[in-house]
């Protein structure tokens, strides 16, 4: 009997310290304050980035995940994080995870279940004069959860200038500008294919002269760059300005899905900017290897000269988008244009099916085949004469209906 009991307690300790040593695999920040090393007694997010890289202590945080093969999870709480001392500079992969935004203490207004979804309660605000991330130079993957982006500024990538993996799921950037290009990211892929996977997340307010919201280099070792984005279940609304050319910018061998996101109230040059940019021009190269596919998205009030400015390269895909009501008050703006107002041509690899399309006002360039092809129960509505209070509400502000 006092043998059997030896052996539980031996089990409960055992147990208990593997417990335990899971969840010192989280490196927890308990600080605001963006220290470097200077406070034993606290560990802040800068720490916590420099710890999970090289698998130590340092401040006061812990070692985190040791295993070389995985991801450091750094976990924040609720509230907000001012970088005062430049951008952070991850080196090693790394997921960061703001507070939740489930309440499973209240039902959620449109299911009646628990939890409910809640708005971001992290913040990862700039003073306005750096970025907030940068793994151009180290090629880390970055993994944001929960995180608001706020008040970033550089060259490129005002918010991110991404040289690994980027995933943003239920996250945010917000006010973020970059001078040349990528106001909210700018896609770096030296290395070959990178992927870009925004889920869930809100960006607004972002600007910059090429892609306010969304930039990336064209050339990987002298040949196409491979970025493969996936952009869901998002809103990109109020981003850009009169002077910025384009608010997304797709260039190289992009294989580009965007699926269920609002698009709206984006504003570009009247003159020649777009609201989606994929064309060849300059040393700005689009391959003819490229997709991109555009699929039940809300594209609408954007004041652009163009919506979609494409060309010959590559394939484009549309489908179950209401893609109308662009440039209201903007002389000669249309949703979609060929490259120079030119006559798309039928050769051209484009699929067009089940879309809200101003085709009657010349609103909407696509090659002629594109439509034919479009019949019976994949036919494309054209509400050149339909208001569009008859099909949509107005932009509404976020809550929790």
């Amino acid at each position: 009997m006092k043998n059997y009991k030896k052996g539980l307690l031996a089990l409960m300790v055992l147990s208990a310290m593997s417990l335990m040593a899971a969840e010192e695999k989280t490196i927890e920040v308990n600080t605001f304050e963006d220290e470097n090393g200077e406070n034993l007694d606290n560990c802040s997010l800068r720490e916590a980035i420099f710890a999970a890289h090289k698998n130590a202590a340092f401040g006061g945080c812990s070692a985190g995940d040791t295993n070389s093969t995985q991801a450091d999870v750094i976990q924040l709480k609720e509230g907000t994080y001012k970088l005062t001392r430049g951008e952070l500079k991850p080196e090693s992969a790394v997921d960061i995870r703001g507070a939740t935004r489930y309440n499973y203490d209240q039902r959620n207004v449109l299911t009646d279940a628990y939890p409910a979804y809640e708005d971001l309660k992290t913040f990862i605000v700039g003073d306005g004069t750096h970025r907030i991330f940068n793994t151009a130079q180290t090629f880390a993957n970055l993994d944001l959860t929960d995180v608001a982006l706020k008040n970033g500024k550089a060259d490129l990538g005002g918010a991110i200038f991404s040289g690994g993996n980027l995933s943003l799921n239920r996250s945010a950037i917000l006010d973020s500008t970059a001078v040349q290009a990528g106001g909210a990211i700018y896609a770096l892929a030296q290395n070959g294919e990178r992927t870009l996977t925004i889920n869930s997340t809100l960006l607004q307010g972002n600007k910059a002269t090429k892609g306010s919201v969304l930039a990336m280099d064209c050339v990987s070792n002298m040949s196409d760059s491979k970025p493969v984005l996936s952009l869901l279940q998002s809103s990109i609304i109020k981003n850009g300005a009169t002077d910025n050319q384009s608010i997304l910018d797709f260039c190289g061998n992009v294989s580009a899905t965007i699926s269920t996101n609002t698009i709206a109230q984006n504003i570009a040059n009247p003159n020649n900017g777009s609201v989606i940019k994929a064309i060849s021009e300059g040393n700005n190269l689009l391959s003819q290897y490229s997709n991109i596919v555009l699929a039940n998205n809300t594209i609408v009030e954007n004041d652009a000269y163009t919506g979609l400015y494409y060309d010959k390269n590559g394939t484009k895909q549309l489908g179950f988008n209401v893609f109308a009501y662009n440039g209201k008050n903007i002389a000669n703006s249309k949703s979609c244009r060929f490259i120079n107002n030119a006559k798309p041509d039928d050769e051209l690899s484009f699929i067009a099916f089940n879309n809200a399309l101003e085709l009657s006002a010349s609103k909407c360039d696509l090659p002629k085949s594109a439509l034919d092809e479009a019949v019976d129960d994949y036919k494309n509505v054209d509400v050149s004469n339909t208001a569009m209070s008859n099909i949509l509400s107005n932009l509404m502000p976020a809550s929790a209906y």
